[in-house]
């Protein structure tokens, strides 16, 4: 079982070190989204070993309008209407331990993001309306070691 762990362990590092490179998709975003920062229980393991799957969904809608000018891609533009919605995909394996006090994981997250923005440029008589949208996965993250240490069944550190 150890060596199967192992080699696919390798397998997986050896895979990472391929990728020659990943674009970032947010686009125009390039701001935090209120309450993305936000995470209950983050970091905290069930005490149960195995494999776990964990997703969520951040949605966003917002408008800046009236004479705001925003820059985006080196233009100045006007009237900007924006939605996204992130979804981070989780994997988990949660290692056996001989006590229900620590438990450590390894977690691979695969968070894929929608984005559509559309803009304003007006110039006199001239408009341009532009609209842009973007789907695929971003920022990537892989954490080796997560430790979470359980004082009792409703309290709990990570």
């Amino acid at each position: 079982m150890k060596t199967r762990i192992t080699f696919m362990l390798a397998g997986l590092t050896m895979l990472a070190f391929t990728v020659t490179r990943a674009f970032a998709v947010e686009g125009g975003l390039s701001r935090p989204i209120s309450g993305m920062q936000i995470a209950p229980f983050a970091g905290v393991i069930p005490p149960e070993p195995g494999l776990a799957v964990a997703t969520g969904e951040t949605y966003y809608e917002g408008s800046i309008g009236g004479a705001t000018t925003v820059p985006i891609a080196g233009l100045l533009v006007a009237n900007v209407d924006m939605k996204a919605a992130f979804t981070p995909i989780a994997l988990f394996y949660i290692w056996p331990t001989p006590t229900k006090e620590w438990n450590f994981a390894s977690a691979v997250s695969f968070p894929l993001a929608w984005l559509e923005v559309e803009g304003n440029v007006s110039l006199g008589p001239l408009s341009v309306r532009i609209k842009d949208s973007t789907f695929g996965l971003f920022d990537l993250a892989f954490t080796p070691i997560v430790a979470s240490h359980h004082f009792s069944q409703t309290d709990h550190l990570a």
